[in-house]
């Protein structure tokens, strides 16, 4: 029972992570410099990014901290929901994640 419970939660976290996943995807790919956000104001009422001013203000800050290796954010949460879809063990979860910010923020320095 414990172990079908703990599937079932699998389930719904790597759905979840999916649609993070979607939803970062058309933020990033909808964005536009000139919808106001933390640092830039824009007389426009409403935002031209698909995800409204959330995404406006969440591609913006993603575009500003790592630049087009933002993009790249989106491997480990779609190989992280496929993971857990299918219900295989996650290795070593913490050393990948150490190893991934490794490689976007040397990616982000050579781009």
């Amino acid at each position: 029972m414990a172990r079908e419970m703990t599937a079932k939660r699998h389930e719904f976290i790597a759905v979840l992570v999916l649609t993070v996943a979607l939803l970062l995807l058309v933020c990033l790919v909808s964005y536009d410099a000139r919808d106001s956000s933390f640092n830039a104001l824009s007389y426009k009422l409403r935002a031209d990014n698909m995800a409204g001013k959330i995404g406006a203000h969440v591609s913006d800050f993603l575009f500003q901290l790592f630049g087009y290796s933002a993009y790249l954010l989106l491997c480990p949460l779609v190989i992280l929901g496929w993971k857990l879809l299918r219900g295989r063990e996650l290795h070593s979860p913490y050393l990948r994640t150490l190893g991934f910010l490794l490689i976007l923020a040397s990616i982000a320095t050579t781009l």
